[in-house]
């Protein structure tokens, strides 16, 4: 499983997917970084794809 943030493999790193949003895997250090503005943005983003 890939990180759609950083692109590293997931399951490669030891670490688990942390993403609340289905198909949108995202590792445990770029889940850290990351606010719930960008969590928002993404969700937009992936219903526009739809």
């Amino acid at each position: 499983m890939i990180c759609e943030e950083c692109g590293r493999d997931i399951n490669e790193i030891g670490q688990d997917n942390c993403s609340p949003l289905c198909g949108y895997p995202v590792c445990e250090d770029c889940a850290n970084e990351m606010t719930e503005k960008d969590w928002a943005r993404i969700a937009k983003k992936l219903e526009g794809e739809e």
